[in-house]
């Protein structure tokens, strides 16, 4: 009786020549939760670098398109204008 509770004594206990393998692993989470939020935010910053971006193209383009709609309306006033007094 007494080496079977031996046995059980010394299998629930660490030698401490085997290093447990949890204990080597702490914080390694912490690492790739860190890198994880730091490549989220660099593509959030990212997004909306683009949006801004996108919204100034946009609008430089609306105002283009705006300049050339109102000089031919012109033109096209000048034209109808001159062909009015050549009758």
């Amino acid at each position: 009786m007494s080496d079977i509770t031996d046995t059980k004594k010394r299998s629930k206990v660490h030698t401490g020549s085997v290093p447990c393998p949890l204990l080597k692993q702490r914080g390694q989470a912490i690492v790739f939760i860190l890198l994880v939020t730091v490549a989220a935010v660099f593509l959030g910053l990212s997004m909306i670098n683009m949006g801004i971006l996108t919204s100034d193209k946009m609008q430089m383009q609306n105002a283009a398109d705006a300049t050339a709609y109102s000089i031919s309306t012109l033109e096209a006033r000048d034209l109808n204008f001159t062909a009015y007094t050549n009758r």
